[in-house]
């Protein structure tokens, strides 16, 4: 799980500094390597968007519901 959370942390790191567009590519890039960690990736950047129409678009081009991106980390410590 440390590889998937470390993958969150890049696909923030990656659309603060380059923006969600080339996140959003990012993530489909991913997506043709291995599902699992496009969702942790796709899951990290859903979460850290305020904008509802990205969060939408993010969860079409992933084919992963709304509900089931805005699930925690089994790993996130309850705060």
């Amino acid at each position: 799980m440390k590889q998937l959370r470390w993958n969150n942390e890049a696909i923030k790191t990656w659309a603060d500094q380059y923006g969600t567009e080339s996140a959003t590519d990012m993530i489909k890039a991913k997506l043709k390597c291995s599902r699992h960690t496009a969702y942790a990736l796709a899951r990290g950047a859903y979460r850290s968007n305020p904008d509802p129409l990205k969060q939408v678009a993010m969860s079409e081009l992933t084919g992963i519901s709304q509900e089931d991106l805005m699930v925690p980390d089994p790993d996130e410590k309850a705060s």
